[in-house]
């Protein structure tokens, strides 16, 4: 179902070229001109995933507001923000259902996207 969804959401965003399978049941949104968002297909639904920045950049501070964002649910849309498999990086992730339409679907992939913008510029104003 996902390919389908993926196949819609570039045609309805005139993406040339039109997003594709990385690998088995991975696709990449650009997000801008360093990032992309990971939607992958799991056997529960889907996951949206994409880096925000380096951890290191980060104070105590800063991490601390993160760490009770996720925690309290203040400002995330569902999202969870936490640092990367390897720790380096502080990424947003979400994992959903399978939405029963794709209208569903590409409400919660914009969530997701507003989600990004808004920790993205909490972060560069610290």
């Amino acid at each position: 179902m996902l390919a389908k969804w993926m196949h819609t959401l570039s045609k309805e965003l005139e993406l040339d070229p039109p997003i594709r399978e990385e690998a088995p049941r991975l696709y990449l949104l650009p997000f801008d001109e360093e990032r992309s968002i990971s939607i992958e297909e799991t056997d529960q639904g889907y996951r949206f995933s994409c880096p925000l920045v380096q951890s290191a950049s980060l104070s105590e501070e800063l991490l601390i507001e993160l760490m009770h964002a996720t925690l309290f649910g203040q400002g995330t849309y569902g999202a969870i923000l936490s640092l990367d498999s390897k720790g380096k990086t502080i990424e947003a992730h979400i994992h959903d259902p399978y939405s029963s339409t794709y209208g569903e679907f590409r409400e919660k992939l914009e969530d997701f996207i507003n989600n990004l913008d808004f920790w993205q510029e909490q972060l560069k104003s610290k």
